[in-house]
């Protein structure tokens, strides 16, 4: 057993190497992988051939500039829908407990839908900064363009929002 010791180590470290110069983000050009998710309310949101946008959030941090921008306003849900966009968050990160009795039950209160990737699994490729919303645009399900937003004005502008950047609150 002890003379396939190096053998076995050279070959984990192959592996090791190959998977960390593996970039398997999303980039322009790609289908988009996401296609169906829950929502805060367990209903399904489809993102379909005319989903233009997709908001993408992996922590607390571009959580927060996604609220600022949208939690006090009551045509939030109607300004995501004119925008053709959906709001996608990876909440894997979070401890379930949290989730369950704490997040979820704030989630519900917000006044736009919210997808939730509870696993990490569909939203794994989805390329994220942290601090950042990641602002995916969509042609007929092929992303056109990726970029990073860390505030709710410069959220409005990617998003095609008039007048929202005067209404939003600024990020706490």
């Amino acid at each position: 057993m002890s003379r396939f010791r190096p053998f076995i180590a050279t070959l984990l470290a192959f592996f090791a190497l190959s998977a960390q110069g593996a970039d398997t983000s999303l980039q322009a050009g790609d289908a988009f992988p996401v296609s169906s998710l829950e929502n805060q309310h367990g209903e399904p949101i489809t993102i379909d051939d005319q989903t233009q946008r997709v908001l993408f959030t992996a922590d607390m941090a571009g959580g927060k500039v996604v609220r600022a921008l949208l939690d006090e306003r009551e045509d939030a849900a109607e300004l995501l829908t004119s925008a053709r966009a959906v709001y996608l968050s990876d909440v894997s990160g979070m401890p379930s407990l949290i989730r369950k009795m704490m997040a979820l039950p704030a989630m519900r209160k917000r006044p736009y839908p919210i997808m939730l990737d509870i696993e990490g699994v569909v939203s794994a490729d989805l390329p994220r900064q942290e601090g950042a919303v990641t602002v995916i645009e969509l042609e007929k399900l092929t992303v056109t363009s990726l970029r990073f937003t860390t505030s709710p004005a410069e959220l409005a502008k990617a998003i095609g929002f008039q007048e929202t950047m005067e209404k939003a609150a600024p990020v706490k």
